[in-house]
């Protein structure tokens, strides 16, 4: 899998095959609600930064999202690419 850039000039292919393909990749047991679990937790801390909270206070709450990946892995409610996704590979 590509990773993902969240940058049209960049990946031109964004909201298409990279989308599709990483869509694909999660998608063999990962709960719709996790993903969207995730999603939301992470747009709240770009909410955060964006609004001039110091990186170095938002930190320990992106690093604790792998392990809430991890956590929900185990529970079997999200799909082993998503935890790889998380972690940084893929």
């Amino acid at each position: 899998m590509r990773p993902i850039v969240l940058d049209l000039v960049k990946d031109p292919e964004l909201l298409n095959e990279t989308a599709k393909g990483w869509a694909e990749a999660i998608g063999g047991g990962t709960k719709k609600h996790q993903v969207r679990n995730f999603y939301d937790r992470l747009l709240k801390l770009k909410y955060d930064l964006d609004k001039g909270e110091e990186f170095g206070k938002v930190y320990p709450f992106i690093k604790m999202l792998n392990s809430k990946v991890a956590y929900a892995r185990t529970r079997r409610v999200v799909y082993e690419a998503i935890l790889g996704f998380f972690r940084g590979r893929n």
